[in-house]
């Protein structure tokens, strides 16, 4: 709905996801470990977060609630290191 912005960022030098609030600009951290969380993405009824994540010494696509809530893989990706610059998620149906 344009209400909220899912983003990541390296605070403290390692990636996490984010959510900031339009228009008051209140951040809510949703990812928080070691592992590098990125490349967040709305599903198009907004009640999921997808993004991938390292958590598990490999790469793949995760899911989670708006909330940061019920985190869990779906999809093994392998060891490649993504480029952030240059990859993107998207949902298509």
């Amino acid at each position: 709905d344009g209400k909220e912005l899912a983003y990541m960022s390296d605070v403290g030098r390692n990636w996490n996801i984010y959510v900031v609030t339009i228009p008051d600009g209140q951040v809510r951290q949703l990812t928080r470990n070691e592992a590098e969380d990125g490349l967040p993405v709305w599903s198009p009824d907004g009640q999921h977060i997808a993004f991938i994540s390292d958590r598990d010494g490999e790469w793949g696509i995760y899911l989670m609630n708006p909330d940061g809530s019920e985190q869990r893989k779906i999809l093994d990706l392998g060891t490649q290191l993504p480029n952030w610059q240059e990859e993107t998620l998207s949902w298509s149906y």
